[in-house]
């Protein structure tokens, strides 16, 4: 009688111990509609050509990957307000890209390519330009907790 007591303790346990790996390889698998939501972000660094760089700014994503939103930039101390769209995709592993189109009073100025990543738990994310010879990147957080799923 004991040893079919043990092995149900043992069987409850075992499950138990599997749920838990599969809520743990969930909440750390990213996907589109995991990280939509709006972010605020700043984006420092320097461009060889004009020097040093600087954004703060306001960005939306969508669970279809889509993007949109408007920065307040300063280029070597020169202001310039601006609007973004654009694209971004996502991987499991919290890493993705993004394509932004920045526009000057509606006027397309440059079109950016970003390698992403999304932490604590799809609430964060970090980027960095893929411009040769720039020197930029982007930090941002969620700024409300509702837009998580």
């Amino acid at each position: 009688m004991k040893p079919s007591l043990i092995r149900i303790a043992l069987g409850v346990f075992l499950l138990i111990a599997l749920l838990g790996i599969t809520n743990t390889a969930h909440a750390s698998s990213c996907r589109l509609s995991g990280v939509a939501g709006t972010y605020g972000y700043t984006t420092s660094g320097s461009i060889p050509t004009i020097g040093a760089v600087a954004s703060v700014g306001r960005i939306v994503l969508d669970a279809s990957g889509n993007l949109t939103g408007s920065q307040t930039s300063s280029f070597n101390g020169t202001i310039v307000h601006e609007t973004l769209s654009g694209t971004y995709t996502v991987n499991a592993d919290c890493t993705g890209t993004a394509t932004v189109n920045v526009y000057h009073s509606g006027v397309l100025a440059r079109t950016t390519n970003l390698e992403v990543i999304f932490e604590n738990e799809q609430r964060e994310l970090r980027a960095i330009f893929m411009t040769a010879g720039t020197v930029l990147t982007v930090n941002g957080k969620k700024t409300f907790h509702n837009d998580e799923d």
